[in-house]
Order: structure tokens, then sequence, then C-alpha cells
């Protein structure tokens, strides 16, 4: 199965809830980074629309500030449960009152609980965690802490995370082609259960509104076998803000020639073609997301992989 991780921002949100794409293989896990109610009306509407998703209580970046826990965790109990699964972030801040407090809370449900570089013991964490019981879902960002130690908290399963988008700052450096990831090929020969990306976005979040970039670089992942690659397009430089829309048509174009030449059609493709003119940056991240999304359960379907969750 497969278990990205995004944040709960609108091209993130709109890209789970209208990929026509995703089955059960894909449990999104989100970080919500605001209290909006936007936030949560697009989260239910995504449900209405069958997906599955996992909402983190306790958010590490925020838009101003990180939503407080309270009201994410308000946000949890209203919507349906048989489709959303809590999930907690282990950092070296998290204190164990919130872990306690979040296995009482949640009690009873399947819960998701994120493995991010802390210093816990794994007595300390079984404590915390124990009114869970087996009803938990590790994943554990690659190089954080030991997988093996995490294997022998109670659980039903582990799922590795992993960061394989290359971001290049500027735009302009970025190559026409990087490595993304293997672990979709890799991961059961390693006796885990799953795996996980940050998408065509990477795990980054920036504190403050990004200035406009002199070069649009938009990101598209293919399957070659056995791993995962990124195809990157880029416009020209320019200093003038106002070349957006003819910078985005030159990219648009590369995009679409390539789509042809080797007959790809997925919705992110699609919405590429159905846009000759630039939307705004949070469209065309979404594109991007729907398309990896795509590509990765199109790959899953092709090795046979079944829920197991």
């Amino acid at each position: 199965m497969y278990f990205p991780y995004l944040r709960a921002r609108l091209a993130e949100l709109l890209a789970i809830r209208d990929s026509h794409s995703l089955t059960d293989l894909t449990v999104p896990i989100f970080e919500p980074v605001d209290e909006n109610p936007l936030t949560y009306k697009r989260l239910q509407t995504a449900i209405d629309k069958e997906r599955r998703f996992a909402v983190i209580v306790n958010s590490e970046h925020g838009i101003g500030a990180p939503p407080a826990t309270e009201w994410v965790v308000n946000a949890i109990h209203k919507l349906q449960e048989e489709r959303v699964f809590p999930a907690v972030e282990i950092r070296r801040d998290t204190d164990d009152v919130l872990v306690r407090d979040f296995a009482t809370t949640f009690r009873g449900r399947t819960c998701v609980v994120v493995h991010r570089s802390h210093p816990h013991s794994l007595g300390r964490l079984s404590t915390c965690l124990g009114p869970l019981g087996q009803e938990i879902f590790h994943v554990i960002l690659e190089g954080a802490v030991p997988v093996d130690s995490v294997r022998r908290l109670p659980g039903r399963a582990c799922v590795l995370l992993r960061d394989g988008f290359k971001r290049t700052t500027p735009n302009k450096d970025y190559p026409p082609e990087s490595d993304f990831d293997t672990h979709l090929y890799t991961f059961r020969k390693r006796g885990l259960d799953g795996f996980g990306d940050f998408t065509t976005v990477g795990d980054w979040f920036p504190e403050r509104r990004p200035a406009l970039a002199s070069t649009l670089a938009y990101h598209l992942t293919e399957a070659e076998p056995p791993k995962i690659v990124t195809k990157h397009f880029k416009s020209w430089s320019s200093t003038d803000s106002g070349d957006k829309h003819a910078q985005y048509g030159a990219t648009r174009e590369q995009i679409l020639e390539y789509a042809d030449r080797y007959g790809i059609n997925t919705q992110g493709i699609k919405e590429f073609r159905n846009h000759p003119r630039w939307p705004n940056h949070a469209s065309t991240k979404r594109y991007s997301i729907v398309h990896h999304l795509e590509v990765i359960e199109r790959e899953m379907a092709k090795m046979g992989l079944t829920p197991f969750l």
C-alpha cells in the first residue's frame, strides 16, 4: 500500500479530492497547516468521493502558526470514522502527555503513528500508545529512527516513508531528469508492508510565501522499473513576473510534446492539456500531484498489490 505525505494546502487537498485514479491502495497522510473551515469541508468532500486518509493531530508546520491539536481532533471527530485514520507524529519535541492523550482519545480506532527523528525509547512509546493495542500503522521516515526498533512496538504494519523528490534551487538548475525512488519495487523484499513519499512537492514547507521564481519548473514522475524517475520541464528565465503566462505556455508545450511522444494521457496531463492559459501555482502543482498518484496506482495494480487496511 501507498501512503503519500501531504500538507493540507489547497493544491494537495484538491489533488486527493479530485483524482479519478485513487483506490483503497492509497491512504494519504495529511498534515493540517491552518484552522480554515474550508480545510474541513474539503476533507469531507474527499470522503464523499470515497477517499480514505490519515490526519495528523500535532502539526509541525503552519501558515502563520500550526493549527491547535484540539482543533484538529474536533475536526477528525466530525468526519466519517471508517474513512479517517487519526495520526500522531513523533518528533523530538513531542511529549509523552500528547501521545497518551492521543491514544486515549482514539482508543478503539485504527491509528497511524509517524516517526520522525526522536529520542523516545521503545518502552516509553509502548506505554503511551498502550490504549490503542495493535491497531497502529507505523510510518517511519527513512533514516530518522531504526526500522527494526519500531518493528518491536505493538502494531499491525510498518511503512517506510522516503522523500524521492530532488528539490533544486533555483528552478533553472533542474536537470531534464532525476531519479525519484525505487521503493515501490523493493519495499516487500525488505519485509515492509507499504511505502510512502512526499509526491512531487518534497518534504518542504515554506514558512512564508515564496517570491515568484524567474523560471517556471513543472515535474512529472514516470515509471521506469525498477525505479520511478522525475522529468523536469522548465521555462526560460525572466525577471518580469508578467511573463508567467508566456512561460507557462512554453513549458506546457514541452509537457504535451513529451506526453504525445510516449502516449501518456493521465488525468494530470489532461489538466495541462485543458488549461492553455496559466491558471495559478496551486493548480499546476495539483496537476503534477494528480499525475504522480496515477503513476503509482497504475504500477501497484500491475504488481497485483491489494489493500491490507
